[in-house]
């Protein structure tokens, strides 16, 4: 994915983070146990997730800048 590309995915990708964010933290309010563990569960993936995201972003950044 080139650089210029990610200007134009940047708010879609904001957007996404906030309604799963939001998502997550509906999960985590309900009374059920089952409900608090699915989000617990998504919450590290929605934190493993950005960790690569991030870290593909960066990697992405610095090759473009080394060429």
């Amino acid at each position: 994915m080139k650089p210029k590309y990610l200007i134009f995915t940047a708010p879609l990708l904001l957007f996404i983070e906030i309604y799963i964010f939001s998502w997550i933290a509906e999960l985590l309010r309900q009374q059920s146990d089952i409900a608090v563990i699915i989000g617990v569960i998504l919450a590290c993936v929605f934190v493993v997730g950005n960790y690569f995201l991030i870290n593909y972003l960066i990697t992405t950044i610095k090759n473009k800048k080394t060429k």
